[in-house]
């Protein structure tokens, strides 16, 4: 698949370990081209792909959102490119991207303390939605998935997200400390949630820190983003949780509408009400006009959470606003 003829486009930065490993280290190795754009840019990526004869390129779930919600492009049509490789496709838009743009999605899964990657695996072996396995296991990379006290949790089941391989960190740099509190008896603690299915196949659930536990309840803020983010209106979306005194914890959702579309709070709950469980509706919402972003596409939603704690007022109160929501559009 990746050879001296191949040429990897990426806008990533070099400071992330995607472009520093997977595109320049990978084209070294393989004697192939990497083409580098000093920054991110939607409008110009598929004239890039084009120009510059681009076999695959790397992505983030955030940016793949970001180039499917374009207006189609005439270097879009016949480009060059024959698959991407991306953390985070949005399930929803899985198939649809590959269509749209003739490639095929490869999702994957690591971590800078951890680059040897989990793969979804081309072809008939792919199942979507998932990151895949753990490639190279004769070298000794395994994955499980555990419970809050370490133990092993059956397939299908939510837990922690553990891998041990020969290419993990030794350590936090001077803070032995952090370095105990994530790597035990040689696995790595992603604080990540995710699960395995029977066949060893890993599905990304949530980080740890962004998981909404509301009346015992532990909600994945990521499946009430992809839903959100399947609305016609809705550029992009942020869910965290928020304190609140009686149930522990609730749903907020920072919500970017797309541009020129006038959008209400209460479309979103509508919407939502007929799609997920009544307690998987935020009960705030906050239209915002840009949402904060890392470099690499990623929405700080760890600064969204931080600010949302000095807050006493959360926003717009599904409860308060429309108080019998649930009747009024037969939330299940």
């Amino acid at each position: 698949m990746v050879d001296e003829n191949a040429n990897d486009y990426t806008g990533l930065p070099l400071f992330h370990i995607n472009a520093q490993i997977y595109s320049s280290l990978g084209m070294m190795i393989a004697g192939g081209i990497l083409t580098l754009r000093s920054l991110f840019s939607a409008s110009m990526f598929w004239e890039d792909i084009t120009r510059y004869k681009c076999t695959h390129f790397n992505l983030l779930g955030s940016l793949a959102n970001i180039l499917y919600s374009l207006p189609p492009s005439e270097f879009e049509k016949d480009n060059p490119a024959k698959y991407v490789i991306i953390g985070g496709m949005p399930v929803e838009i899985w198939k649809k991207f590959e269509e749209r743009f003739g490639v095929e999605v490869l999702e994957g899964y690591s971590m800078t303390e951890d680059p040897l990657p989990c793969l979804n695996p081309p072809g008939k072996y792919k199942k979507i939605g998932s990151f895949g396995v753990p490639v190279f296991p004769d070298l000794g990379h395994d994955a499980k998935i555990v419970d809050d006290s370490g133990k092993e949790v059956p397939f299908g089941t939510v837990g922690e997200l553990l891998r041990k391989n020969p290419a993990q960190m030794i350590g936090y740099y001077k803070a032995p400390e952090k370095t105990a509190e994530v790597m035990k008896d040689g696995w790595l603690f992603s604080g990540d949630f995710a699960r395995m299915d029977n066949e060893g196949y890993l599905y990304f659930v949530d980080r740890k820190k962004f998981i909404v536990r509301r009346s015992g309840e532990n909600i994945a803020s990521w499946e009430i983003e992809a839903v959100l983010k399947s609305h016609p209106k809705v550029a992009d979306v942020a869910v965290i949780p928020v304190p609140d005194p009686i149930r522990g914890e609730e749903i907020k959702a920072f919500v970017m509408p797309k541009y020129g579309e006038e959008l209400k709070e209460e479309e979103l709950v509508e919407f939502m009400a007929g799609k997920v469980a009544y307690f998987k509706v935020p009960r705030y919402i906050e239209l915002v006009d840009h949402l904060p972003y890392t470099p690499t596409g990623r929405v700080k939603k760890w600064e969204l959470k931080e600010k949302e704690k000095e807050r006493k007022d959360h926003g717009w109160d599904r409860d308060k606003m429309i108080p019998d929501w649930r009747t009024r559009y037969k939330a299940r």
